[in-house]
């Protein structure tokens, strides 16, 4: 093995180890929740929990309004949705979940068949 191909190995390990450690820490930092709210997640924002636009914002992309109907079911979720740990935005999604009345289609991204799984 040559010194090229001995650098150009040692790179590629500490690549695959950067993101191998990477994908753990978020992982860890990241709550429970069904698959198909993580790919509706996916889906929506990216599973971006840090996600706000004017009408609608966290990781599922919920409604400013509905976040103000079903946080209620949450104790201690925020007035305002990005301001919520990702544990709350999981726990304000499962309450729009179990009391809207329409279950995994209350978010558009349902009618996909691979968010449906």
């Amino acid at each position: 093995m040559t010194r090229v191909q001995a650098t150009i190995l040692l790179s590629i390990f500490f690549a695959v180890l950067a993101f191998v450690v990477t994908e753990g820490a978020r992982a860890a930092t990241e709550p429970r929740m069904p698959a198909v709210l993580k790919r509706i997640g996916i889906c929506e924002t990216g599973l971006r929990w840090d996600w706000s636009q004017p009408s609608y914002a966290t990781a599922f992309g919920i409604h400013r309004a509905a976040w103000q109907d079903y946080r209620r079911h949450v104790p201690g979720a925020p007035a305002i949705p990005e301001r919520a740990t990702p544990a709350q935005q999981v726990a304000v999604a499962l309450a729009i979940y179990r009391h809207a009345g329409v279950g995994w289609r209350a978010w558009g991204c349902y009618r996909h068949a691979w968010v449906r799984g």
